[in-house]
């Protein structure tokens, strides 16, 4: 007996409904690489089932078919109890599938298909895609300080419209100075590499490529631009099926195969990433001799160490998250009692974060990301708003929102993951508000650079401890819990996605240093409440300073 397991938008919509997948938070978060935090369909003897991680998993209020589905990793909450131990993904789908041999889509990220393939027999479900060669391949080269410059020059030409904002914010001086930061551009990757080992990297996530082509992600998705780092080279090997013309892209020949246009890297580590690179053109490159490692976690560090080089992108989002709140909460305050939909909502609060670009000189620049809106009551996971009710009846209404700010040529330079609440009650909204006040008058002052994310994450729950007693009274806390249970991270790093290599989670060993940036939150799930507040910092020399309000 063998099951069939596809990924992909299309065939999970057409099962379930285009508003289950619209309402699927992570691989809309997952930027580089949604299709390894995606769900999978599982098809055996004819049933359809699904493996969906927990944090996903209120999309099935949505669905237009009821199947049998399990759930992997999960989501803090303060019900779950003690010693709770979630499934793994490959545990997930073994439960469903059994041990049997799994026929696996072809453009399925490698490493999840690896980690399929260690959990008992595993195949490629069309053996032809192994012995179909990606090509022919047109090739170029693009320099890299021609890439490093169009960064630079893009985000000096954007300081002037965002300084009279930021120089009305708490910490604007530190800010200000940070905006104008000397850049950190490719030699950051080439330490990397060297620390990791790596010879070079096949970028080949469209939203990766955009950082080694100066193109726009949405371009390089369309034409098939993928892209070939060597560090210390002075140029860039860019890859794509068809001809380009730009005055940018040197040509530099023409080749049958990815195979082929890779030849000169097969002697050495050639870096991919492993949640994104499809399983057929990873195995055909192993097959053809290459020796491959992950670059995920280069990629990312690379681009955490550089992100305060474009600061005032992260500030723009950040504070249009904030305008764009404010005038959802004008809105409800005004419309709640008669009844409102998340949807609804949600467009009113793109009206305020666009009140906010134009304000500031971003008109056109800031993107939706992600919008998290929805109350305790409907779920205590991240849920991305759609055509549920929003009443005055709700305990608690929770935004969680992320947006994408871009430059001239439309590539993103930064983004926003910032967080509050909404309650009618008064003292669970003052709870809220203290829980804000902590992040920004504690937290954020408390971390410096060289921290590890165990640290800045112990000293988060030090600083609850003193909210105990009075978040037991507001039913936050039960009787018998204690601040060690918070166990979820209270921030990260951020970069171009929310995705990050330092988390302030406990033990967490990754440290962070002057230039890098994020944000801190306390997100509180319990019964039927969800308390969340989210702000950003940016580690300056002397320690981190907030960029929010």
């Amino acid at each position: 007996m063998k099951s069939r397991v596809y990924i992909g938008r299309d065939r999970i919509s057409n099962m379930l409904g285009r508003n289950f997948w619209n309402e699927l938070t992570f691989p809309k978060i997952f930027k580089d690489s949604a299709d390894s935090i995606g769900p999978v369909l599982i098809e055996r003897d004819g049933n359809p089932s699904m493996v969906i991680g927990a944090f996903d998993a209120a999309a099935f209020q949505s669905a237009t078919k009821a199947i049998p589905f399990e759930t992997y990793a999960s989501y803090f909450s303060w019900n779950h109890p003690k010693g709770y131990r979630p499934q793994s993904f490959t545990e997930a789908v073994r439960r469903l599938a059994g041990d049997d041999l799994l026929e696996i889509d072809a453009d399925m990220p490698i490493g999840r298909f690896e980690a399929l393939a260690q959990s008992g027999p595993a195949a490629i479900a069309d053996p032809t895609a192994l012995h179909q060669p990606k090509g022919p391949c047109f090739l170029y080269r693009k320099r890299r300080q021609d890439i490093e410059a169009q960064w630079c020059a893009t985000r000096d030409a954007d300081v002037p419209a965002l300084t009279p904002f930021v120089s009305s914010l708490r910490f604007g001086p530190e800010l200000l100075h940070g905006m104008s930061s000397e850049p950190l551009g490719f030699a950051v990757l080439d330490r990397i590499c060297r620390e990791s080992g790596l010879a070079s990297i096949y970028v080949s996530a469209p939203f990766n490529v955009e950082m080694f082509t100066g193109l726009p992600s949405s371009v390089a998705e369309r034409y098939g631009i993928t892209a070939l780092y060597t560090p210390g080279s002075d140029a860039i090997l860019i890859l794509c099926p068809q001809s380009i013309e730009r005055p940018d892209f040197a040509a530099a020949g023409h080749a049958p195969s990815l195979m082929a246009a890779l030849s000169d890297s097969r002697n050495d580590k050639l870096g991919i990433e492993r949640e994104h690179l499809a399983v057929a053109i990873g195995r055909s490159l192993s097959d053809d001799g290459f020796t491959l490692a992950d670059a995920t976690y280069a990629l990312r560090r690379w681009q955490d160490e550089r992100a305060g080089t474009d600061l005032l992108y992260f500030i723009t989002a950040a504070n249009a998250v904030l305008h764009g709140i404010e005038h959802a909460s004008q809105f409800m305050n005004r419309r709640l009692a008669g009844g409102l939909t998340e949807n609804e909502v949600a467009a009113v609060y793109h009206q305020g974060v666009q009140n906010f670009a134009t304000l500031v000189g971003m008109d056109g620049r800031v993107h939706p990301y992600f919008d998290i809106i929805h109350s305790g009551e409907r779920t205590l996971l991240p849920a991305i708003a759609g055509d549920y009710p929003l009443n005055s009846t709700d305990r608690t209404i929770k935004f969680d929102m992320g947006l994408l700010v871009t430059d001239a040529y439309g590539c993103v330079r930064g983004c926003s993951d910032i967080a509050r609440s909404v309650s009618p009650d008064a003292d669970l909204q003052a709870a809220h508000d203290e829980l804000r006040r902590l992040l920004v008058d504690e937290l954020i002052p408390s971390i410096q650079s060289g921290m590890s994310g165990g640290e800045i994450h112990a000293n988060g729950v030090e600083i609850l401890r003193p909210m105990t007693t009075s978040l037991k009274r507001v039913g936050l806390l039960h009787e018998g819990m204690t601040m060690d249970g918070y166990t979820r991270d209270c921030g990260h790093t951020l970069q171009r996605q929310t995705l990050a290599t330092v988390h302030f989670l406990p033990d967490f060993k990754e440290r962070l240093h002057t230039g890098m940036l994020g944000c801190t939150e306390f997100v509180w799930p319990i019964d039927d409440k969800i308390i969340a507040a989210e702000d950003g910092y940016y580690v300056t020399e002397k320690g981190a300073v907030p960029f929010t309000i």
